[in-house]
């Protein structure tokens, strides 16, 4: 074990990292130093947390934090110039149904480190597995002790200390606070003292901390002198949204949330302290006039699927079919091609669709103004755009289903659904519900003539997009073929509506229209490429990226955005593989496997009569292909954009992109993680090695030095205007991606032919 944090491995993070990753690796440091034989960095996918009857377990509705699964890929990095092969135990943990299944996991390490005798190793797991449950029965036997002593001195409260264990628990992490709990004379307990096995959860929860968290808050709730404090971190990406969560079912009872960092500093945590132990008292003499809202008499609606039918149960309860004219399903915007042509795709089925303007600074002001203000962009955008359509369109008698979509992992887009949900319910909004598709599923649930006409309208939204990109870059008057591009999308999607049958056909004479009309300054296999990559729904708005296309194509570059099609292409192939776990639904996994079969035909269809337009150049998605560029970092079962920004980066840099953008929300777990573990790989060195290890023929001009670095460039935003030093980053990026695009111009391998 080691001592204490080493500054100097600290100093080795290579993103902007929470305090517990950056004590991490100030502790593998400091166990460098103390020279051991092993070094044992798990990966760990999911924890075990006993669950009532009415909770899912699946698979990754247990997950850690990205940062905690991720530990061992963004220490190798780190600390890449010292030898640690062999000697760095990663081996892959799934707690989530119990440590026991993990028995051969153990066996297989015991060889590693020279213990051949099975039956040895499975004693000493026996005996371990033993020793921890003994030790948790202990404590809960404590806790009952600590229930009862409170009892006997009815006066007194105690502090009860929730967070996730690496944050609340440890020394270097928590900043002594329980000890100046302590030292003000009152009681201070660990949350994991208390046995939380039966308590329930009253919404979509899968981070196994969040749902630790969320089950013993209702016992502190309920009891009378016990009195919670909430130790988080600053951009705590779990912690944004499950104190939301957490504070509602504390309601009016007093508690104190304390976010650290290294430079929290003692004077301000005594003063929020004494703060709170005198709001506290204060509360105990009060609280028989204090009394939580009661929403007893609000019903919220919903949507109900039965019978292969999909019903929104209004307010009132009344049952109506998800194509009557009185339900208005609302498309968000995540981008406004996406959005317009989805909502297109609904109202040629019969639905009553709008697509939802893009997003401004109104929108997020109304997000940010029901929001704590830890949450990320796209939530606030997204919960922004409901409620401004509330308080600006909306007539009150319409009913009202907000479309949008969940998924578990270490995303914190799950949680959307249960943030929204609760505005819902604080502002008593009656008949209005989300109509929600669930990432593990394949986003099934809605029948297939909804799934397949859903993927035409998002594969040529993705493409159109790119389309407009190049003639930004490449046409010779932009302003005036925007103009006549969006009056075309216009009439598109009209015929879209009206005549869905013949879309293919009205997209070849879109795609025609766009060639003869708006004439190319540049041959689109000429164009000077950016990849903008990362996080799904900010990488398409462009209010959330400040229309990135626009600034780049002045700069004579075309950015293509990756596709929202790349995404459900890689949850398809992660349920082929097994890493994914849809609900067990007949009826889902036939519209998946149909959704499956469909797109594969029309994603070379739309492609290929899109190229037509000579602003668009034919390729198809290769899921298998870029996860192959980047599993040598992130294996499979790491799952998220990380790989795919690594893979596209890697696999594509050089030859078709001259430059990366990794873009997220501020505060974006996998986006800095995938900062993290790749910025030390953007070489042409590293990426010459890596593709010769899948083709040992290929190789890349004379002309890239294998010291030079691919421009690769990682930024959050957070819907302002950029700042000078994002400003700043982006105009060296842009040189750079000149310089390299000259370079790939006169390389034989480039994507430019002389």
């Amino acid at each position: 074990m080691p001592d204490n944090p080493d500054q100097e491995g600290m100093d080795r993070e290579t993103s902007s990292m929470c305090f517990p990753a950056q004590l991490s690796l100030g502790m593998f440091h400091n166990l460098l130093n103390l020279k051991p034989d092993y070094y044992f960095v798990p990966f760990i996918l999911e924890m075990h947390v006993d669950a009532t009857e009415s909770e899912t377990q699946r698979l990754d509705f247990n997950c850690t934090c990205v940062f905690v699964s991720g530990e061992p890929f963004y220490l190798k990095q780190s600390f890449k110039d010292f030898d640690l092969n062999g000697r760095m135990l990663t081996p892959r943990f799934n707690f989530g149904n119990g440590i026991q299944r993990e028995l051969n996991k153990f066996i297989e390490m015991a060889a590693q480190i020279g213990i051949k005798d099975k039956q040895m190793a499975i004693t000493a797991f026996n005996h371990a597995l033993k020793m921890q449950n003994d030790y948790q029965d202990a404590l809960y036997n404590l806790g009952n002790e600590a229930l009862e002593l409170l009892k006997e001195n009815p006066d007194e409260f105690a502090i009860v200390m929730v967070g996730r264990p690496y944050n609340a628990f440890t020394d270097s992490a928590n900043k002594g606070i329980p000890q100046k709990f302590a030292s003000r004379g009152i009681y201070v307990l660990p949350y994991d003292i208390f046995d939380f096995r039966n308590e329930g959860i009253d919404d979509f929860m899968y981070w196994e901390g969040g749902k630790k968290i969320l089950k013993v808050s209702k016992i502190i709730k309920e009891h009378p002198q016990l009195f919670a404090t909430y130790i988080s971190n600053f951009s705590c990406g779990p912690d944004s949204m499950i104190l939301t969560t957490f504070r509602t079912i504390m309601g009016t009872k007093p508690s104190l949330t304390l976010e650290l960092d290294s430079h929290t500093a003692d004077a301000g945590i005594n003063t929020r302290i004494d703060a709170a132990v005198d709001i506290i008292k204060n509360y105990l003499h009060l609280k028989s006039t204090i009394s939580d809202p009661d929403f007893s008499d609000f019903s919220a609606a919903d949507i109900l699927s039965q019978g292969g039918k999909n019903y929104f149960i209004t307010s009132d309860g009344e049952r109506v079919e998800m194509n009557d004219k009185r339900v208005q399903i609302l498309i968000p915007s995540m981008g406004d091609l996406g959005a317009e042509f989805f909502s297109a795709a609904l109202r040629s089925l019969g639905f009553n669709a709008e697509a939802l303007p893009v997003s401004t600074n109104d929108t997020l002001k109304f997000g940010r103004s029901n929001a704590s203000g830890k949450e990320c962009l796209p939530l606030l955008l997204l919960a922004g755009a409901l409620l401004e359509y509330i308080e600006k369109k909306w007539d009150g008698k319409s009913y009202v289903a907000f479309f949008i979509v969940q998924g578990a992992g270490n995303c914190r887009l799950g949680q959307y659904p249960v943030f929204i949900r609760n505005v819902i319910k604080q502002k008593r909004l009656k008949n209005v519900a989300q109509m929600v598709l669930m990432n593990e599923d394949g986003f099934a649930g809605f029948g297939s003539d909804f799934a397949m006409r859903g993927i035409q309208a998002i594969m040529a939204s993705d493409v159109l997009d790119d389309v407009r990109s190049a003639i930004l870059a490449n046409s010779i008057n932009p302003n005036d073929g925007i103009d006549y591009f969006n009056q075309e999308i216009k009439n598109l999607s009209n015929k879209f509506v009206n005549q869905p049958d013949k879309f293919y056909k009205h997209l070849e004479e879109f795609s025609i229209k766009i060639k003869t009309n708006i004439p190319a300054r540049i041959p689109v296999e000429k164009s000077k490429y950016i990849a903008l990559l990362g996080e799904i729904y900010v990488r398409r708005d462009g209010f959330s990226h400040k229309w990135l296309n626009k600034v780049f194509a002045k700069k004579g570059f075309v950015v293509k955005t990756a596709h929202i099609n790349e995404w459900i292409q890689y949850v398809d192939y992660l349920i082929k593989i097994d890493l994914l776990e849809p609900e067990k639904s007949l009826k889902k996994r036939i519209e998946q496997e149909i959704r499956y079969l469909f797109m594969r035909k029309a994603e070379k269809k739309i492609k290929k009569i899109i190229a037509k337009s000579g602003y668009y150049e034919y390729e198809l998605t290769n899921i298998k292909e870029t996860l192959e560029h980047s599993k040598h970092i992130l294996p499979l079962d790491f799952k998220g954009e990380p790989g795919l920004v690594l893979g596209t980066a890697l696999n594509e840099s050089l030859e078709k992109y001259a430059g990366v953008i990794n873009l997220g929300p501020f505060g974006c777990m996998p986006t800095r993680f995938t900062e993290a573990v790749g910025a030390g790989e953007m070489t042409v060195r590293h990426k010459i090695e890596l593709k010769q290890k899948h083709n040992n023929k290929f190789k890349l001009s004379e002309v890239f030095n294998g010291n030079m670095n691919i421009p690769f460039l990682t930024i959050e935003v957070d819907g302002n205007t950029f700042p000078q030093v994002i400003e700043a980053k982006l105009e060296t990026f842009a040189l750079q991606a000149e310089r390299t695009a000259q370079l790939m111009r006169h390389s034989k391998n480039g994507y430019v032919k002389n």
